[in-house]
Parts: C-alpha cells; sequence; structure tokens
C-alpha cells in the first residue's frame, strides 16, 4: 500500500490499461503470439482459459492481400472438454471485422465469456502463400 501511494505521489504516471486495471482491482490476463509464420490454409490455435472473466478480446495481425485472408472463430470448450462446433458471436459495436491496411489484414474482435471456463480461438491464414500472424488474446471483467 505504501508503495502504490509513493508511486501516485510520484507523478501519477500510468502507461497501459493493464497498470491502471491493477490499481482499480480489474483482473487482466494476456497470452500473445509473435511472428508465426502460418502455411497457405493453415488455422492456428489458443487455447484460453476464460474461467471468472466475463470479456475475450481477440487482436490480430496477418500480412495479407485482402481483408478476408485473416479468419477469426472462437469456440467453448462444454462441461466434459469437447470443443463446440459452434463459434461464439463478437460483440456488436465493439472493435472491427478484419480490415486490410498496409499490406496487413487486422482485426480486434470482442466476445462475452461469462460461465465458459475454457474456449479455442482459431485463426487462420486464407491467403494463398505463407503469411507471418502476430495476436493476443485477452481476458477481463467488466
Amino acid at each position: 500500500m505504501i508503495a502504490l501511494l509513493l508511486s501516485l505521489l510520484a507523478g501519477w504516471v500510468m502507461t497501459t490499461y493493464d497498470q491502471y486495471s491493477a490499481l482499480a482491482g480489474v483482473g487482466v490476463r494476456r497470452a500473445t503470439a509473435k511472428n508465426l509464420s502460418v502455411g497457405t490454409g493453415v488455422t492456428t490455435n489458443f487455447d484460453c482459459l476464460t474461467l471468472n472473466w466475463d470479456i475475450l478480446t481477440v487482436n490480430a495481425d496477418l500480412t495479407a492481400t485482402a481483408a478476408g485472408d485473416l479468419g477469426i472463430a472462437v469456440f467453448a470448450y462444454g462441461p466434459t472438454g469437447v470443443l463446440s462446433t459452434t463459434p461464439l458471436t463478437a460483440v456488436a459495436g465493439v472493435g472491427y471485422a478484419p480490415t486490410l491496411a498496409g499490406g496487413h489484414s487486422t482485426a480486434i474482435q470482442q466476445y462475452n465469456v461469462q460461465g465458459i471456463e475454457k474456449v479455442q480461438v482459431q485463426l487462420k491464414n486464407n491467403n494463398a502463400g505463407t503469411q507471418t500472424l502476430n495476436a493476443t488474446c485477452r481476458t477481463e471483467d467488466i
């Protein structure tokens, strides 16, 4: 507590949302994949524990020639550990679908994961060639 007060008195410098969230008591958890080489038609899967969290945010960037080169889907694991065949629906009005800019297809999508213990994020390279993928999955409370 004393360290927190001293840091506040030292200038109240907050550089990231995560630091603010930690001070406010809001939990944040993140997984990152950097510079993954993904072949044509290959799907990269990430399992994310979402137990006791409300929101999952997926931020993905794929080198690309079209917005549709990046495919994103999130599936919930059931109580027996079997992966659902129906993807979760992204929260409307938050983030954006894959968009092409500067040779990259980028997307930020958010999912309501309340009551879900674990999900699998699937990021697919729909491009005709091998591409580079960068992505983060982040869970947080609302």
